[in-house]
């Protein structure tokens, strides 16, 4: 099995299994990380945490309240509130939702306005979801197939799009 050598920011380094996701790595070093850790960068590049890790690099992890980490929550919170409405509304497609200064949004087609009991029980859906602690998973695709978020949920224990 081939190994690759991490490097950290304390100048320590460690060799480990090539094909280790960030997240086991961390793991390694220090468990706790992962409660504060919603990605990292290897060699400057971001990358998930459950990225593979393929050759050797420098480790480096983004916090999730730092200003690289909570775009990223906010993306994150951003799918889980299109599953809640999905999960909820059926009929509801998903269209755009990025990260924005002050928080996030998503875009619907739906053929009624939400009310304000629909977005409480979004919210109660949402807060479900997070509760279950699914675990996310990215998923890459070509540009010209990408998956619509809407199909993208076909396992019920999985987040991903």
């Amino acid at each position: 099995m081939n190994k690759i050598k991490i490097a950290f920011p304390d100048g320590s380094e460690q060799t480990y299994p090539a094909g280790t996701p960030v997240q086991e790595i961390i793991r390694s070093r220090d468990p706790g990380l992962l409660s504060s850790t919603v990605a990292a960068k290897i060699n400057q590049t971001p990358v998930d945490l459950s990225y593979r890790v393929e050759t050797d690099g420098m480790l480096s992890l983004i916090d999730i309240q730092s200003k690289e980490g909570l775009p990223i929550l906010r993306h994150s919170i951003s799918h889980i509130m299109a599953h809640a409405v999905q999960d909820i509304f059926p009929d509801v497609q998903v269209s755009i939702g990025p990260s924005i200064e002050d928080g996030f949004y998503y875009d619907f087609e739906y053929a009624e306005t939400f009310t304000p009991e629909d977005l409480e029980k979004i919210e109660k859906r949402m807060y479900e979801i997070a509760s279950a602690n699914y675990p996310f998973s990215r998923q890459d695709v070509l540009r010209e197939r990408p998956l619509p978020c809407s199909k993208a949920r076909v396992n019920p224990t999985k987040l991903s799009c």
